[in-house]
């Protein structure tokens, strides 16, 4: 294994004259020039062979292949082979055989590690009980390493690991050469009903044309077998090279290889078991280790891309020599040059090809070094930094300036420093995920806290708090949807931008998922990320962002649909490097990419738990209105007060209506009603509830887009078969995403569900301020609702249109038990101004009651006067519940188990449609 490193990570450099010229030329001018030190084997003279941990030639163990010329591999697997296992303990061992190399080969008289980066990077993380995951995780593990632009160097092994090796070989280089040594074909179809094994690697990568075949050559093949294969490549038959030296036939396969790309794979089953025992299928009259070197340094001048040694068995071997005979050959394959084997015109073209490699290579550093020395020392180049940071403000100004509240990028849009009312936002929060509806969310944050919480505004959340030595890298702002996040970050960086705020700030990027989803199959390193979507840093060329405080805002993690992975994610530093745009995230909130920048990531609750505690310095959440911000808000957004004045009075009469206005976009929501209303009522009551507040939403809507978009004229009917459709088309897709849990959707998701693209936009323009349209920078359309409770709204109109039983479920804390049956148990709910009374008219066991859960049916109902009850009746009084009781008959005595004896915990709507059943919340 060892010397087939060799060959492919050493030049030809074989006369002591030439070796001295490169150790005091050639790796001082590298070393000079790039500051590099390469990995040296440690002499025997400074540190016994029998220390320090088994890596090969015990070089220094490395995560990655990351800055490697070459890497030393292990896959320990033998799960492959049809006979004699063992081949798992093969890279072990030969590690541990190679303690007795040296980094000077005598015979070659070449010196790799003088000038090549090269470490073992330990053993492919196998499943040794499903080889075909074995192969997935090969084939990953090499792709990582040859786009690093690393050679690997692999130790088996059974002969199976080739297959993958190869699939990752040629996704990066195309159909290869192959130069294969072994005493057996290994062109196998099926072994006991497997096409996966060691005896069927090569048929596998001529079927999915892996190979060159015309370049392909097999050296050693021996043995018996069942038939004959019918493919027609080269074949060196082990006769053929008994007695004789191989140099002539390497000759051969040199000219045949040419200069493309060449895979060497040895098995050391090649040699005769005489040579080498330790192996799972041997073969008598093999190859001798002497034709074995022959065959290494044969593949001098080929453009090898990687190599395999593989089926070492040192279970077979006791003495260890097998392993060694394979590190020797690895060894050699490093330094694979004979002392005679170049002519003098040969040694100066070579030293000719090196000093020729040097000069381009120093140039261009020191062409590169002097533009940068340049540009820092021009008197120019602060200025094209600040006119760059300048073109950046402006964009950034003209993109968050105004606010369309819900409303997609069309109509009159409201400056956001007219409308802006400032949050209330606290720090800290809590760490579990709250999984109750958020409208409860609201509700519990509408109440007086505990205890006292500390209060932040947005321009000091950067700023450490009283205590806090350590500066704060990542923010995390939590907050239920439609709560004000997004215009939070969009205040913040319009505050940047107009220079009122963050003046300590030289960059803000604000990213929103959204966006990112549109190019998450895309590479791209963090550079050329934010060049792509600010391209004001591109044509300013800056791309140093180490140099400049950098904020980086990442609003709504909780639509990602980005895979981010913190566990498995390699490590990325290099902010040149590309990559997925997870793999980039990930390693940007981790800190490692990029650790001087700030972060900022806005989610909703229960997706926070995406980011790792230990990345996040500190947690903030956006509570929303407080009561008189409500009233703020109002009569901002109404010029006419007295109209302000009414709107808060009758918003304030509805408990339901004054915590949900706890959310902007909800104050959005109730004033774009609550101001139609006014203007047409006739003596009519402005709604109350939420069901009718969504209701008459819906109606002001559909009015101003057929008045918009279809010609229409105010006092036109408003249902028309069109927005009927339409309806039900956003009805089905919000209960089938909701399912889904996502909330936002994009073209296919629409088509999906027959809506037309184009009347889409049209209802995002207008109708649907409910379904609003969104578009990022070169990005693809983008559609969501304003805010969930409008999904569910619709989700819940899509389910009660099939016209099933509504049923809901009551769970309950009973303060004292019942030992005795209750007779016909009557519930009382009492809300919205009805008394409803639910009649179960027969006697129910003490047991029912105390379980703590009572499910009811829609149809036996009736008011407290006896008057049936309607499905609207029963909604309304859910949505705005003031008082629930169980009256029963108890020891002869009428018993009221009332409120102050129940607490609600969850109020549950199921509604049974179609044999199937579906709850939804509600408040």
């Amino acid at each position: 294994m060892w010397s087939l490193c060799r060959t492919f990570i050493t030049p030809a450099l074989s006369t002591g004259g030439l070796l001295s010229l490169r150790r005091s030329v050639v790796a001082s001018l590298v070393s000079r020039s790039y500051g590099t030190r390469f990995n040296v084997p440690p002499s025997a003279e400074f540190v016994s062979r029998v220390s320090g941990i088994s890596t090969m030639n015990k070089l220094p163990h490395q995560e990655s292949a990351e800055g490697l010329d070459a890497a030393f591999i292990g896959v320990p697997i033998d799960t492959g082979t049809s006979n004699r296992p063992g081949a798992r303990f093969g890279p072990r061992q030969i590690r541990v055989e190679s303690a007795m190399l040296r980094s000077f080969n005598s015979g070659t008289r070449a010196a790799p590690y003088d000038s090549l980066m090269v470490a073992d990077i330990g053993d492919v993380n196998v499943n040794l009980y499903d080889l075909k995951d074995t192969c997935t995780r090969i084939r990953e593990f090499y792709r990582r390493v040859l786009s690093a632009g690393c050679i690997p160097l692999t130790m088996g092994g059974d002969h199976t690991i080739a297959y993958p090796i190869l699939q990752a070989v040629a996704e990066k280089h195309g159909p290869v050469g192959l130069v294969h040594v072994d005493a057996h074909a290994d062109t196998s179809d099926v072994v006991l009903g497997e096409r996966i094994g060691h005896g069927t690697p090569f048929r596998r990568c001529v079927e999915e044309g892996l190979l060159d075949c015309s370049r392909v050559v097999q050296i050693g093949l021996r043995g018996s077998g069942y038939s004959a294969d019918s493919y027609a490549w080269s074949r060196a038959q082990v006769e053929e090279c008994w007695f004789k030296s191989l140099a002539p036939l390497m000759e051969e396969v040199r000219g045949q290889m040419g200069g493309g790309p060449v895979y060497l794979s040895f098995d050391i089953d090649a040699l005769d078991p005489g040579f080498a025992p330790g192996t799972g299928t041997p073969e008598i009259a093999g190859l001798t280790p002497i034709q074995g070197v022959e065959i290494i340094r044969g593949c001098r001048g080929l453009n090898l891309v990687g190599c395999d040694l593989v089926e070492v068995s040192p279970p077979y071997d006791t003495t260890g020599n097998t392993a060694l005979t394979g590190a020797n050959l690895l060894g050699d394959k490093e330094s694979s040059e004979g002392p005679g084997g170049q002519s003098a015109q040969q040694h100066q073209t070579q030293l000719d090809s090196i000093f020729t490699l040097l000069e381009d290579h120093i140039v261009s550093f020191v062409k590169s070094e002097l533009k940068k020395i340049q540009k820092a020392l021009s008197s120019d180049y602060p200025a094209c930094l600040e006119m760059c940071q300048r073109k950046l403000k402006s964009t950034l100004k003209e993109r968050f300036q105004c606010v369309f509240e819900g409303i997609a990028k069309a109509g009159n849009p409201t400056l956001l420093n007219q409308i802006y009312t400032e949050l209330y936002i606290t720090e800290g929060g809590s760490a579990e995920v709250n999984d109750e509806h958020e409208v409860r969310q609201i509700e519990t944050a509408s109440r007086k806290p505990e205890r006292p919480e500390t209060t932040i505004r947005q321009e000091d959340l950067f700023k450490a708090s009283p205590g806090r030595d350590a500066p704060i890298r990542a923010v995390l702002t939590k907050g239920v949807a439609g709560i004000g996040k997004t215009v939070l970050t969009q205040k913040f960086t319009l505050d940047r931008a107009e220079g009122k705020a963050h003046q300590d700030i030289q960059f803000t990027f604000p990213f929103t998922f959204r966006e990112l989803n549109v190019v998450r199959e895309n590479k791209y390193s963090l550079v050329e990320l934010v060049h792509h979507f600010f391209p004001e840093t591109r044509d300013a060329g800056i791309c140093r962002f180490d140099q400049f405080p950098v904020v980086f805002i990442f609003d709504g993690l909780d639509e990602s649909r980005l895979p981010l992975d913190f566990l498995n994610t390699e490590i990325l530093t290099d902010v040149t490097e590309s990559t997925s745009v997870d793999v980039l995230l990930t390693n940007l909130i981790r800190g490692k990419l990029l650790p001087s920048a700030r972060l900022w990531i806005t989610t909703r609750p229960a997706a926070a738990n995406q980011i790792p505690p230990e990345c996040v310095d500190m947690v903030t959440e956006v509570r929303g209105f407080t009561d008189p911000q409500k009233d703020e808000y109002f009569r901002k957004r109404f010029r006419d007060q007295e109209q302000a004045g009414t709107i808060i009075s009758h918003i304030k009469t509805s408990r339901s209506l004054h915590i949900m206005c706890h959310i902007p976009v909800f104050c959005w929501i109730s004033a774009t009603v609550l101001e139609e209303v006014l203007k047409t009522r006739e003596g009519g009551e402005l709604p109350k509830t939420l069901t009718e507040m969504y209701i008459h939403f819906l109606v002001v809507q559909s009015k101003v887009k057929n008045v918009k978009y279809d010609g229409g004229t105010e006092t036109d009917p408003h249902r028309s078969p069109e927005s009927r459709k339409m309806m039900e088309a956003l009805g089905k897709l919000s209960f089938e995403q909701l399912q889904k849990g996502n909330l936002i959707f994009y073209e296919s998701d629409l088509t999906e569900y027959g809506i037309d693209i184009r009347a889409a936009s049209v209802y995002s323009g207008v109708f649907t301020q409910v379904f609003r349209e969104e578009r990022g920078l070169y990005q693809d359309k983008v559609f969501c609702f304003v805010h969930l409770s409008v999904q569910e709204f619709l989700a819940a109109l899509h389910i009660d249109s099939y016209g099933g039983t509504l049923k809901f479920k009551v769970r309950y804390t009973l303060a004292r038990g019942l030992s005795e049956p209750v007779e016909k148990p009557d519930v009382i709910l009492v809300g919205n101004g009805r008394r409803l009374v639910y009649k179960r008219g027969k006697p129910t066991p003490a047991r029912v009651v105390n379980q703590r859960e009572i499910s009811f049916t829609e149809d036996k109902w009736q008011h407290s006067n006896g008057r049936p009850v309607t499905r609207d009746d029963l909604l309304m009084t859910l949505a705005d519940l003031d008082s629930i009781s169980i009256r029963t008959i108890y020891d002869s005595h009428m018993v009221s188990v009332a409120l102050s004896d129940i607490v609600m915990e969850t109020t549950t709507v199921e509604f049974s449609t179609m044999g199937h059943a579906y709850d939804v919340e509600e408040c």
